[in-house]
């Protein structure tokens, strides 16, 4: 759970203009892809200035990612297939 939130502050940080070098950006990117907890994970990061369009950090830029929300839906059809629509967990 630390290193997401640890990526989700650098992503709103990145994104809010907080006064991170872009050297800073590739070293939290560097760190999260190598944390041994995230060795399976599938991660893609593209961080862009766009004054400038300068790339900032980038890891697998070009992988293709099924958005978590993507699978929600999947997860959410297959319970109200399996369990039904009234089922409630105690």
């Amino acid at each position: 759970m630390t290193k997401l939130i640890s990526g989700v502050f650098l992503f709103f940080n990145i994104l809010n203009g907080y006064s991170q070098t872009i050297q800073d950006v590739k070293n939290e990117v560097a760190k999260l892809a190598a944390d041994d907890d995230l060795k399976n994970a599938s991660i893609s990061f593209f961080a862009l200035d766009l004054t400038t369009n300068q790339v900032i950090a980038g890891l697998s830029p070009d992988m293709s990612l099924i958005p978590a929300s993507t699978t929600k839906l999947i997860t959410t059809a297959s319970a109200l297939e399996i369990l039904g629509g009234n089922t409630r967990f105690s």
